[in-house]
């Protein structure tokens, strides 16, 4: 009798309506408080919402309910990456915490279902941030797995964003495969902007991060604040119709106030600058310099979420079927014993 509601909460939460999908949900556990696809699903809201806290509560109700339930591991595992994610400067050891609470989640995961690609790409996302290695062999796992999924390749280059130049070459090319698999794929776009920006490739990143603002409004903020950072020797972006249209930004005056206000800011730094220098104060101490730090700002859980129920559940894949027995000289057979993996839990519907 719930099946109905259920499944309209999943599709309310795949448009975004994560109210009217609590609503939902509720009147399911008003009848079967035990539910514990019900409880996953709220805890699938929260992690939208990024209430991390929620979520988390939401994901352990559902496992008090169903201990082997595979999605609620995954959404755990999500929610206490994202409490650590978000006190990781303010609250270290509180922070850790949640990792280590993240990881054992993670591998739960991959132990309840080794053969699910997601959950190899869940583990890769709450090791990265501390143990890059692991956190590639296990997204390469997953690739392993199923080699057609663009969200593992772009799993693969949030894991490499970090690293030195032959890094740069792995993350360049994690990002193109998943192109080569989804042409339209704003991420990865995005990401291969921000790389560009960060080389300093003015024009490479303008071209990806408009495309990606085109496709995606979500990411003109981001794509704005990167563009902003590196040279622009042409001007294209001061039209303010392409500020406009793709990257969300207010239109400015014409090109005569602007050269005439970057004059007037070059004056003023330049009498600063001079009276600085006068005065015997040094100008590069790098202690009081500002500084900008390029790194992808948009998170796992936007404008990239979760998959919902039917999503995920693509990646649980058939467990391989064992060998046939052979007859043994003594008429036994000696088929090798099944591993003792449980059962995945198939989502309803």
């Amino acid at each position: 009798m719930s099946e109905p509601r259920l499944d309209r909460a999943v599709v309310l939460i795949e448009l975004d309506r994560l109210e009217a999908a609590r609503a939902e949900l509720a009147g399911v556990l008003a009848v079967e408080p035990d539910n514990a696809d019900a409880h996953a699903h709220v805890a699938h809201t929260w992690l939208r919402s990024a209430d991390f806290a929620t979520a988390s509560a939401a994901a352990r109700t559902a496992l008090r309910h169903d201990p082997e339930h595979l999605f609620a591991w995954i959404l755990l595992a999500l929610s206490e990456h994202g409490l650590f994610d978000r006190l990781t400067d303010t609250d270290r050891i509180a922070a850790l915490a949640h990792q280590d609470e993240a990881v054992r989640a993670a591998y739960t995961c991959v132990d309840l279902n080794p053969w699910a690609a997601e959950c190899h790409r869940v583990l890769a996302v709450v090791l990265a941030p501390r143990d890059r290695e692991a956190a590639l062999a296990a997204v390469d796992a997953g690739i392993e797995l199923d080699p057609q999924e663009p969200l593992l390749y772009l799993t693969r280059a949030r894991v490499l964003w970090h690293g030195g130049e032959a890094d740069a070459v792995a993350f360049r090319a994690a990002l193109e495969q998943a192109l080569r698999l989804e042409p339209d794929n704003a991420e990865a776009m995005y990401l291969l902007g921000a790389d560009a920006a960060r080389s300093g490739r003015r024009a490479d990143a303008e071209r990806w991060l408009l495309r990606a603002a085109e496709l995606d409004p979500a990411h003109g903020p981001a794509a704005r604040e990167l563009l902003r950072q590196v040279p622009d020797p042409s001007g294209s972006l001061r039209d303010p119709a392409v500020r406009r249209e793709h990257l969300g930004g207010p239109s400015t005056g014409g090109a005569r106030r602007s050269s005439t206000r970057t004059i007037a800011v070059l004056v003023f730094l330049f009498v600063v600058g001079l009276a600085r220098a006068v005065s015997g104060v040094d100008t590069d101490d790098a202690s009081t310099r500002p500084t900008t730090t390029l790194r992808p700002p948009l998170t796992y859980y936007k404008p990239q979420p979760l998959p919902t129920f039917p999503q995920w559940s693509r990646y649980l894949t058939a467990r391989p079927t064992p060998p046939h027995p052979f007859p043994s000289p003594t008429g036994h057979s000696t088929c090798p014993a099944e591993p003792a993996h449980p059962s995945p839990r198939q989502p309803p519907g």
